[in-house]
């Protein structure tokens, strides 16, 4: 799955209550991709968890998904250890695991 992909995913997760856990690990979804998530896991809160390690995803969008599912898993990402602090400030009590930055330093 790429990022058009993972869009008209996030598309039908809008719709499909039935979805908890999703697990896209290794799918270079990118940016765009990992907005889309977002922003389907605000509207649709029975997803708790979306596990995108290896997504190519970068810090504004690490921190977009702590703020909209409880349990992240953004191990081997592009997030830098300022995208982590700030992924980890979310306003909710989110687990985030595996974030670390480019020079594989755990956060």
């Amino acid at each position: 799955i790429r990022t058009d992909g993972a869009k008209a995913f996030a598309e039908s997760l809008k719709q499909n209550t039935g979805v908890r856990v999703m697990n896209m690990a290794r799918n270079p979804i990118g940016a765009e991709g990992a907005k889309a998530l977002a922003e389907a896991s605000k509207i649709n809160v029975s997803v708790s968890e979306i596990k995108l390690g290896y997504s190519h995803i970068l810090n504004k969008e690490a921190k977009a998904l702590s703020e909209a599912l409880t349990t992240n898993d953004l191990q081997r990402n592009c997030i830098r250890t300022d995208g982590a602090k700030e992924t980890l400030k979310t306003n909710h009590p989110a687990t985030t695991t595996g974030v670390k930055d480019r020079m594989g330093d755990q956060q």
